[in-house]
C-alpha cells in the first residue's frame, strides 16, 4: 500500500499540489444508471442531476477539493444478468487510462479468462493490475459500450470503485 501512496504523491507533486501526510483512508465511489434493450452506452460518474445518496456518493464527476485516491477495483452490478461482451473505457481528465477493456457476463461463474476477475453473470468484479489516480479535481468518467440488447433484462447496473484515497490536511492543501 506505502507504492500506492507514493504513487498518488508523486503524480500529485507534477501537478504542482506538494501534499504530502495526509490521512489514508479505504475509497469506494459508486454511481447507478438506468438501462434498457436499447442501450449501447452507458456513462457513469458523469450525470448526478437528482439522484440520491443511494444512487451516488459524489454530487459532481470530480473528488472533492483536498481529496486524490488511487483505483484498484472497478465493479459492476446490474439487477438482473447481462448478456454478451461489454467494453469498458475509463477517462480522468481528457486521457483514456483504462481502454477497451472486455467484459465478458455469462450465466456460469468463472468463464472469465482472466484470473483477476470475478464474474457471476450480473456482477462482475476487474481487479486493476495498474494503479489509476485521480487527482484533486480532476474529471473522470466510466463508459461501457455494448450491441444492443445486452441489457434486455437488466434495469439498472451500478459501477463502483474501490482503492485508497488520500484526505489532505486543510492547513497544506491547496
Amino acid at each position: 500500500m506505502s507504492n500506492q501512496i507514493a504513487t498518488l504523491y508523486g503524480v500529485n507533486a507534477k501537478l504542482g499540489a506538494m501534499l504530502r501526510g495526509g490521512q489514508q483512508t479505504t475509497q469506494y465511489l459508486y454511481d447507478q444508471e438506468a438501462v434498457d434493450s436499447n442501450t449501447e452506452s452507458v456513462e457513469f460518474f458523469v450525470n448526478f442531476g437528482s439522484k440520491t445518496n443511494i444512487q451516488t456518493n459524489l454530487k459532481e464527476g470530480k473528488l472533492p477539493t483536498g481529496e486524490s485516491s488511487v483505483l484498484k477495483e472497478l465493479i459492476f452490478v446490474a439487477d438482473n444478468p447481462i448478456s454478451g461482451t461489454i467494453i469498458a473505457n475509463f477517462f480522468i481528465g481528457n486521457q483514456r487510462v483504462l481502454k477497451d477493456y472486455p467484459i465478458y457476463f455469462a450465466a456460469v461463474v468463472g468463464l472469465d479468462p482472466s484470473p483477476l476477475n470475478l464474474n457471476s453473470g450480473s456482477n462482475f468484479s476487474v481487479r486493476l493490475v495498474t494503479n489509476l489516480v485521480i487527482p484533486p479535481q480532476v474529471t473522470f468518467k466510466l463508459e461501457l459500450k455494448c450491441e444492443a440488447g445486452a441489457f434486455a433484462d437488466a434495469t439498472i447496473i451500478s459501477a463502483s470503485t474501490k482503492g485508497v484515497g488520500v484526505l489532505f490536511n486543510p492547513q497544506t492543501s491547496l
